[in-house]
């Protein structure tokens, strides 16, 4: 997540905010974004194993502990200058077998497309 520069997307004061707030998260990941099916939500994280170390994206994907903390969470959009965020729907968490208070949260910056573009580009000169 540091290493990735786009639009208004600061990594250092994501990172640093997340940190002084770890209290109020449990785990986060940060890639491309979603595929347009969220039936396929799981898959599409479990398949976070086995991408590179250099895996780029524009989406922070969180894991609030409760409504009250995504709340919170929530209000960092604005510090963060991200786009866009919502909460992923209930049934899709309960599909991923989180306990029922938790809340998955994503951050989005700018397009995927001109992002994604540039990312496949870069990747294809790396031998991975």
């Amino acid at each position: 997540m540091r290493c990735a520069r786009f639009g208004n997307f600061d990594p250092e004061l994501v990172a640093r905010d997340l940190d002084e707030e770890a209290h109020r998260w449990r785990s986060f990941i940060f890639g491309p974004p979603l595929p347009e099916d969220e039936q396929d939500l799981q898959h599409y994280l479990e398949t976070l194993i086995w991408l590179p170390q250099e895996w780029g994206g524009n989406c922070l994907y969180l894991w609030a502990w409760d409504e009250a903390d995504a709340m919170w969470l929530q209000r960092l959009k604005q510090r963060w200058r991200c786009d866009t965020v919502r909460v992923i729907d209930e049934e899709v968490v309960r599909s991923l077998n989180l306990p029922d208070t938790a809340l998955l949260l994503v951050y989005e910056w700018g397009d995927w497309g001109d992002l994604g573009e540039i990312l496949t580009e870069q990747s294809a000169a790396k031998p991975w």
